[in-house]
């Protein structure tokens, strides 16, 4: 049988889990927390209008950055552990991707999560295989 590689962190220490959880899914809680204040305003702060925050805002596609910030956590939840690492060089592809046809006019916070899964890919790579090797 084949498990997801936070449900297996989870049974051997669920504090290593949640906080894997929030690490990969910290971008996307971040860009709902800045939707949902944009219409309900329960902090007292907007991004001005010149901003690449704001600009993204108001895109069109920003429920589609929300939902492509999802997928790595997604990935850690759903995918069985032998397919992890493939599903997330894929997704940093795609990134890659996605940055180079929008001529940088994204800039850096939507690309937050892919710095975060580029830079912890090599780590996430050897506990995966420890994990896999003591199921």
């Amino acid at each position: 049988m084949s498990y997801s590689y936070l449900g297996v962190l989870y049974g051997r220490n669920p504090l290593r889990a949640c906080a894997t959880a929030l690490l990969y899914s910290f971008s996307t809680l971040l860009d709902v927390l800045v939707q949902l204040n944009l219409h309900l305003s329960f902090l007292n702060w907007q991004p001005t209008a010149n901003t690449t925050m704001y600009r993204m805002q108001h895109s069109a596609a920003f429920w589609w950055i929300i939902l492509f910030n999802a997928l790595p956590c997604l990935f850690l939840l759903c995918l069985p552990q032998q397919k992890l690492m493939a599903g997330l060089n894929y997704w940093l592809l795609a990134g890659a991707v996605v940055f180079i046809i929008n001529l940088f006019a994204w800039a850096v916070f939507p690309m937050a999560t892919w710095a975060i899964v580029c830079l912890s890919l090599f780590q996430l790579h050897r506990h995966n295989e420890q994990l896999l090797q003591h199921s």
